[in-house]
């Protein structure tokens, strides 16, 4: 029999029963939950588990995934809605609110737990919570994208059975749920001039760099047919690749795919997926093989939310090249030329043309490193960290262990044995024997490396390219290029192809070359000399060479000169500019910071990656070019459009300021994701900040520090790193002079604007170095400027100096947590504090340890007022 309970253990029992009935009534969303469905590619409801890239809302005893939904303007979109937690569901109890404010929808009973409803039309996206006799009871995130029309240009290298219109309704089914529509255009079948019936070779499996082979096909189609459009996305059908389970390959955010012809024909899929790739710059999706994501790779269609937004984002910006392959431009000290000649000196003309004749792939700051080694000491043997070894270090290396074994054994251990003090001075032999060793393998090797300058050939055969073919020598030749050297005066580098043999000759800045009309009507073409000067005697023309030209002198069958033809690097003919009046222009150059090496589609996520990777880049090859070649201003709300409509230059230019993490203040990869890994993300309330202070890295081993947030931050300069990159910024000075100097246009009278950003500003001071008094300065845009007291400005050279960023000495003791972290913000040397104009404070949602520092957050500049700091004047 069961012991009967005292007066207390009741009332506990009852009280604990009647504040459990009491938290199941006010429980939020606990007691009537939603969940939303449709039958639609449209909707995401958690489709990939293990992404965190859904909204979650924290209920009593779970957590709320809230999903989305890409809604169209023009259709109404009808959403399902099963009811958990009541037996019978009560229309006049269920509720919507469209953000912030109560509105009625459209809405009928389908089952006792089951409602259909019409989604409402808004004028942007929008968060539609559902209210069940008032109490939360579900939410959905309604999505509204913006329609893109791309074109996609199929161009095979073969026939093909390809049916456009099912292509274009396949692509059109998947990604009109992130707003995308494409065109499908299908060209003839195109064969490029140097390629072989051979399978494609192997892409990298991280979709960040296209190959050799695919570099060819591009490049060539587009030498071949100038005037197709490049706001396009093109597809190369080719053959199948080596690896035959690779049946497609698209770079990340670039515009350019190949496709084997062997999977076109079986579906469309691997077409939708590639474009993932490079319409989205998505990453691949690694799940189970019965996933339904179109990026998992088994057939799939489907996109999560993230995914449309990544492809919203990205897809206006059509790019055709990856980061790591060289791109032509006209900026460079060296000018490359290649050709063939005859036995005679004669240079074959190509379809009677001089300029297809004489090829130009390049220009570059170096000149070429050729060796013809036929020692057998220095030939490799292997190579270790990247350096050949030869057998010269190996005997070098014996030599030296041989000498650090007669000294241990014969000479100093016999001296330590007649002192008393023994052990210590062993200690000490041993150290001395060790920094001998090491001063003795870095010398040696210096010494053996050293011995290669007696194989370098300036001019004359180039044993090692015999029997090559010229594409193989263009590429072979770009890569033979030592950093260290750089050309202090321009000019020009030939590589001649002799029969089976190649060539090197080094030559000034301009080229002459002779044609000769013979009797028979042929035309023989020659090389003939070489000139520091810009000479037509036709014209009786004659300037000193500030850039790199050929001039084509033509003659009759009677040697007699009836013509002249001067040409630049690229092409382009002079001849009738050079009488032309010089015009005035503004010419408005975007240098640009630190690239990161991750693909991500956001800018957050790509320092994310480096934090993972610690991958860099290689710095700058301190070139310039006439579009935004490494897609640093574009894809970010255009800011490099916002720019040019502002400042309305006749001429713009970008640079790249781009160096490693070592020549910031943060001096390593290391130091710099040791800090962001730590740094407190921004506080969501404006008005209670929590981060001022914060706890050390070390807390992970059980060593807790607390300390204030900003000391967190590297504000030491790096002065060292600064110089390097205002040095290297020195040379593309002399880029941008040559270049503002090629005839008609002198840069005297013109008047120049920079826009500078993180890193760009130490590279902008060393272009301004080699500008100073060769043109006029206009204004100077300096923004979220990396180490911005290493390098002085002289305000006065200017008309305006205006100066972006976080408010570090506002913010460091009140919110920490919206201080730029990859370049803390202080004044720019020389520079009143008047000139700076600081992120509006209604931006708040827009900083942050990176967020601060992101250009693309800048926009805020184009709003500032005539007579408010930092307002750029529409011209």
């Amino acid at each position: 029999m069961a012991r009967p309970k005292n007066v207390l253990v009741l009332m506990r029992e009852w009280l604990l029963g009647f504040m459990v009935s009491l938290l199941s009534v006010f429980s939020f969303g606990q007691e009537v939950q939603v969940e939303f469905s449709a039958s639609s590619s449209r909707f995401d409801a958690h489709q990939l588990e293990e992404s965190d890239n859904y909204e979650l809302i924290e209920l009593s005893d779970t957590a709320y995934v809230v999903p989305n939904f890409s809604a169209r303007r023009t259709i109404n979109d009808t959403l399902f809605l099963s009811i958990e937690g009541i037996d019978s569901v009560d229309l006049s109890k269920l509720n919507f609110q469209l953000n912030d404010s109560l509105i009625r929808v459209k809405k009928s009973l389908l089952s006792d737990d089951s409602v259909q409803i019409i989604l409402p039309k808004y004028s942007e996206n929008y968060s539609l919570t559902v209210q069940y006799d008032g109490d939360f009871a579900g939410k959905i995130n309604v999505f509204y994208p913006e329609i893109q029309k791309h074109k996609l240009i199929i161009v095979p290298l073969m026939r093909i059975d390809l049916n456009r219109d099912s292509l274009e309704q396949y692509l059109n089914r998947i990604y009109g749920v992130a707003g995308v529509e494409f065109e499908v255009k299908l060209r003839l079948p195109y064969r490029p001039a140097s390629f072989f019936d051979t399978l494609m070779t192997n892409p990298s499996l991280a979709h960040d760099r296209f190959t050799d082979q695919m570099i060819g096909i591009r490049n060539d189609y587009f030498e071949r047919y100038p005037k197709s459009t490049r706001k396009a996305y093109y597809i190369f059908v080719v053959p199948r690749f080596t690896n035959p389970n690779v049946g497609g390959y698209m770079v990340k955010n670039k515009a350019v795919a190949f496709i084997s012809d062997q999977t076109l024909t079986n579906d469309f899929n691997e077409i939708a997926r590639q474009l993932g790739f490079g319409l989205g710059g998505l990453d691949e999706v690694e799940v189970g093989a019965d996933s339904t994501n179109l990026m998992a790779g088994f057939g799939g269609t489907l996109l999560t939310a993230n995914q449309w937004f990544s492809i919203q984002r990205n897809g206006p910006s059509i790019a055709f090249y990856d980061d790591y392959e060289n791109v032509k431009t006209n900026s460079g000290l060296v000018a490359y030329y290649f050709w063939e000649e005859n036995p005679d000196g004669t240079i074959n003309l190509i379809d009677g043309s001089v300029l297809k004749a004489i090829k130009r792939p390049y220009k570059e700051n170096q000149p070429s490193l050729h060796r013809n080694i036929d020692n057998f000491f220095f030939m490799s043997i292997f190579h270790l960290w990247g350096r050949p070894i030869n057998p010269l270090h190996v005997i070098a290396i014996g030599l030296i262990l041989l000498i650090l074994w007669f000294l241990r054994k014969k000479v100093f251990f016999r001296l330590v044995d007649k002192t008393s003090e023994r052990r210590f001075i062993r200690f000490l032999v041993r150290l001395f024997l060790v920094a001998f060793a090491f001063v003795a393998f870095y010398v040696s090797f210096i010494w053996v490396n050293f011995g290669y300058r007696m194989f370098d050939i300036e001019e004359g055969n180039l044993e090692y390219l015999k029997g090559k073919q010229l594409e193989d020598v263009v590429r072979i030749v770009q890569s033979k290029r030592s950093p260290e050297i750089y050309n202090e005066e321009s000019g020009s580098e030939i590589l001649v192809k002799k029969g089976e043999k190649w060539e090197v000759r080094r030559k000034k800045k301009v080229l002459y070359f002779n044609v000769t009309k013979a009797e028979d009507g042929s035309e023989l073409m020659k090389f003939d000399s070489d000139s520091d000067q810009l000479k037509l005697t036709t014209r009786k023309y004659t300037s000193a060479a500030m850039s790199h030209y050929m001039v084509v002198r033509y003659f009759d069958s009677d040697n007699q000169l009836v013509g002249e033809k001067a040409f630049n690097h690229i092409g382009l003919e002079i001849t009738d500019k050079l009488d032309l009046a010089d015009p005035i222009k503004r010419i408005l150059v975007l240098v640009n910071g630190y690239r990161p090496t991750s693909l991500g589609s956001s800018f957050e996520d790509n320092f994310k990656d480096i934090q993972k990777n610690g991958l860099e880049f290689p710095n700058s090859k301190n070139q310039l070019y006439n579009f935004d070649r490494y897609e640093y201003w574009n894809p970010w709300n255009q800011m490099d459009v916002k720019f040019i409509e502002r400042i309305n230059p006749g001429e713009y230019y970008y640079a790249d300021g781009h160096f490693s993490v070592a020549t910031s203040n943060h001096r390593s990869l290391y130091n710099f994701t040791t800090t962001s890994s730590v740094y407190p993300h921004r506080c969501k309330d404006p008005e209670k900040h929590t981060c001022m202070k914060s706890v050390s890295f070390w807390e992970m081993f059980g060593i807790a520090t607390q300390y204030n947030t900003f000391e967190l931050h590297h504000t030491y300069p790096n002065r060292s790193g600064f110089n390097k990159r205002r040095e290297n910024g020195r040379i593309a000075g002399r880029n941008l002079y040559q270049m503002l100097n090629e005839l008609p246009n002198r840069s005297e009278n013109d008047t120049l604007f920079i826009v500078a950003h993180s890193m760009g500003y130490a590279y902008s001071l060393g272009m301004l170095d080699e500008l100073k008094g060769k043109i006029n300065l206009g204004e100077f845009y300096i923004i979220a400027p990396e180490n911005a007291s290493a390098g002085a400005i002289n305000v006065r050279s200017w008309n305006n100096v205006w100066q972006y960023g976080d408010d570090f000495d506002k913010h460091k003791y009140t919110a920490p947590c919206l201080m730029d972290g990859i370049a803390p913000q202080v004044k720019v040397a020389g520079l009143p504090a008047e000139n700076r104009a600081f992120i509006p404070e209604e931006n708040y949602r827009k900083m942050g340890f990176f967020d601060s520092h992101f250009i693309g957050y800048y926009q805020w500049i184009f709003d500032i007022d005539k007579d408010e700091t930092g307002y750029i004047k529409q011209r």
